[in-house]
C-alpha cells in the first residue's frame, strides 16, 4: 500500500514520492514520541465539534491524503468523490456528520498512525445519501450523477475489514438502517493495536448497482480505547480499589480475631442475680461455667441447668 509522504495534495493527483505505510508510521511515530490514543474523522466534511469531541476534516479531493497533524491517512481508488452537503432526515444530536461522506468506487482505506500500543473499539458511522429520492427528504441535485433515474432502487454494497478481520461482507447501509438518510453503525470491539498502526479498509467487491456512484461510503470515524467505550476503570481506579479492598478485608479479619479472642467484649454486659444480695456479671459466669459448657453441668432441673 503506497501513499504520498506529503502532508497535504490538493491537486487531483498527488505527484509527490510514495512510501509504504509501515515506513511512514516509524517516521512520523518515533519512539520518543507521546502516541496517540483516539481518533475521529468526519468522512468527507469540515472538522465538527459534537459535545466536545473534535472530528477532524475529511474534504480533501486527492485520492491520497494525509491529515495536517500525520496522525492518519486515507487512500481512494477508483474514481472518488467527497460527497456533496445534502439534508439528511437524522434527527440525532450527531448529524452533522452525516451530512457529507467519502465515497470511493472500488476501494477507501483510512489508516490510523502513532498510536498508542492496546485495544480499541472502532465505531464506524454510514447514512446513505446518494442512492436516495428527493422523496427521501433529499436534494440529490448537488450530485453529478452520471445515470439519472430513481435512485432509491439501487443498492450499495461492500465489504468491511478491520485490521486484516473482516467484519462485514455484503454490507448494505438502506438495508442495515432501514431506508436511506438513516443513521446506521458499525462498532468493532476489542481491536489490537500491536504496531502503533490500525487499518480500516473498505471495499467493493462487485455486488450491487454498478453505476458511477457504486462502492463503499463512509460518513465517519471513531477510534477510541477499549477501556472508555465499554465504562471500564482506568489501571490507577482499579489499584485504589484493590487496596481499599484488601484494606477492609483485613480489617474485618482483625476484627473477627478480636471478638473470638474477648477482646472486644465488655466488662459488664449485664447483672445477673443468682442467690440473695449476690449479682454476678454475665462475664463472670461465662468464665465460671467456661461458656456454658456441658462438662459443667451438675444437673437439670424444672428450673433449667446447674452449672459447677
Amino acid at each position: 500500500n503506497l501513499f504520498s509522504c506529503c502532508r497535504r495534495c490538493n491537486s487531483a493527483i498527488c505527484t509527490a514520492p510514495m512510501k509504504d505505510v509501515s515506513e511512514y508510521n516509524e517516521e512520523v511515530c518515533p519512539k520518543w514520541k507521546p502516541k496517540n490514543k483516539k481518533l475521529h474523522i468526519n468522512c468527507g466534511g469540515e472538522e465538527t465539534n459534537l459535545d466536545g469531541i473534535i472530528y477532524e476534516s475529511d474534504n480533501d479531493s486527492s485520492p491520497v491524503y494525509t491529515s495536517p497533524h500525520r496522525n492518519w491517512v486515507r487512500i481512494s481508488s477508483g474514481e472518488q468523490s467527497v460527497g456533496k452537503e445534502i439534508k439528511c432526515a437524522i434527527s440525532v444530536s450527531d448529524a452533522p456528520l452525516y451530512d457529507k461522506a467519502r465515497l470511493a468506487t472500488i476501494s477507501l482505506k483510512y489508516y490510523a498512525l502513532c498510536l498508542e500500543n492496546g485495544e480499541y473499539n472502532v465505531t464506524l458511522h454510514f447514512a446513505e445519501i446518494v442512492f436516495a429520492n428527493n422523496t427521501d427528504e433529499a436534494d440529490n441535485t448537488d450530485y453529478d450523477f452520471t445515470d439519472q433515474g430513481d435512485q432509491s432502487l439501487k443498492t450499495r454494497i461492500f465489504n468491511i475489514n478491520v485490521q486484516n478481520q473482516w467484519v462485514r461482507t455484503d454490507f448494505n447501509i438502506k438495508e442495515t438502517a432501514g431506508k436511506a438518510k438513516m443513521d446506521t453503525r458499525v462498532d468493532v470491539s476489542m481491536v489490537q493495536v500491536n504496531n502503533n498502526r490500525l487499518e480500516i479498509h473498505l471495499y467493493w467487491a462487485g455486488k450491487g448497482s454498478y453505476t458511477d456512484n457504486r462502492g463503499p461510503l463512509i460518513s465517519a470515524i471513531s477510534v477510541v480505547p477499549s477501556d472508555i467505550k465499554r465504562g471500564k476503570l482506568s489501571s490507577l481506579h482499579v489499584a485504589l480499589i484493590s487496596g481499599a479492598s484488601v484494606a477492609v478485608f483485613v480489617l474485618l479479619l482483625l476484627f473477627i480475631i478480636a471478638s473470638a479472642m474477648g477482646w472486644l467484649r465488655e466488662e459488664e454486659i449485664h447483672e445477673i442475680g443468682v442467690g440473695p444480695n449476690k449479682i454476678v456479671t454475665l462475664k463472670q459466669l461465662m468464665d465460671a461455667t467456661r461458656g456454658f459448657s456441658s462438662e459443667m453441668e451438675i444437673g437439670r432441673g424444672g428450673l433449667g441447668i446447674v452449672y459447677k
